[in-house]
């Protein structure tokens, strides 16, 4: 028996479709926005003692990933080397702090306990780095270390479980923002190029990266711009390398400023038509016995780092597959290598 057609019932499934499908199509784009914008990081500076304060530490996380931001929990290293290569670089890898007090030992002959040792010592790190911090103190803790020369409200707490909700509230307070790093990016768009023909009639295809100013409002100073290494993918051998500065795009100079949230193409290099073969770098250099050609035909792996004066530098590696067909010849950016 065929079912008689309800226009309010195929009204509602459209609508429901249409519902699922922009979902899906929120998700996706998330997704997207996820993977390809910067995310600034907390570092969260807080004892994780078995219990309440670890089950508080991970809800904290589970906070701050919801407004958006990546963050890390400082592990407690046991070595020198564990310090440096571990919360050291998380530390230098952050912009914000989150530095939480819990009680410890009760002082002798006073009603006050002393605070974590090893939280102490992150966050005076952290004021020599300039990261912008938020102070949360167990009621009872004594005051002392750098905290009672630092100028900042504390907010204090005295049940460790309500202290997520009170980081959600202090963190949008202050108007932490997570759509910012404190660095540069580098990218390559595999497609781009200018062709341009000099004084002498010769006509060069050249390569650049755009190079942006991470932070939202620091102006990334005196940027310079090498190559690190060049390798031959047909014998896997290096090249010789010197440090000789790079050019920027369209500048005469070789450091260069770039203004918060903006960008700078930087001069990869560049073949002349007619040698699709060999790639030359426009280098601030009187001679190319410094920085020689890269001659093929094969491919090269080519690290480059762009160095600014207040900000951390920023590394890339691109591969430049060189061939006497000026159509075969190309430069793109490879992945990143995932840290040891």
């Amino acid at each position: 028996m065929n079912r008689e057609f309800d226009p309010n019932e195929a009204a509602a499934e459209e609508a429901a479709g249409r519902e699922a499908l922009d979902e899906y199509a929120r998700d996706v784009i998330d997704e997207f926005m996820r993977e390809r914008s910067p995310r600034a990081r907390v570092f969260v500076s807080c004892g994780q003692r078995e219990g309440v304060e670890a089950e508080t530490a991970a809800k904290i996380g589970e906070v701050l990933q919801r407004l958006g931001f990546d963050f890390y929990i400082a592990a407690r290293e046991a070595s020198l080397t564990g310090l440096k290569e571990n919360v050291y670089r998380q530390l230098e890898e952050s912009e914000y702090i989150l530095f939480v007090d819990f009680r410890r030992d009760q002082l002798a002959n006073k009603e006050v306990y002393r605070g974590s040792l090893f939280s102490h010592q992150e966050l005076a790190l952290a004021a020599y780095l300039g990261l912008d911090w938020l102070p949360f103190q167990q009621s009872g803790v004594e005051r002392n270390g750098i905290m009672a020369f630092i100028q900042s409200n504390v907010t204090i707490f005295s049940d460790p479980l309500q202290l997520p909700e009170m980081v959600e509230q202090q963190v949008t307070a202050k108007g932490w923002s997570p759509y910012w790093k404190n660095g540069l990016s580098f990218t390559r768009d595999s497609s781009e190029y200018d062709d341009a023909t000099d004084q002498a009639g010769n006509t060069g295809r050249f390569f650049h990266a755009s190079i942006r100013n991470l932070h939202r409002r620091r102006l990334a100073h005196d940027c310079v711009a090498y190559v690190e290494r060049i390798r031959d993918l047909r014998t896997g051998a290096l090249l010789p390398v010197r440090a000789v500065e790079l050019a920027w795009a369209g500048y005469g100079h070789p450091a260069a400023t770039i203004i918060a949230g903006a960008d700078r193409d930087l001069d990869l290099g560049h073949i002349y038509h007619q040698q699709p073969d060999t790639l030359m770098f426009n280098t601030f250099t009187t001679s190319t016995h410094f920085m020689p050609p890269v001659k093929g035909p094969g491919d090269f792996d080519i690290s480059y780092v762009v160095v600014p004066d207040n900000l951390p530098p920023v590394r890339a590696t691109c591969r430049v597959t060189l061939s006497t067909d000026l159509g075969s010849t190309s430069l793109r950016q490879l992945p990143p290598e995932k840290p040891a």
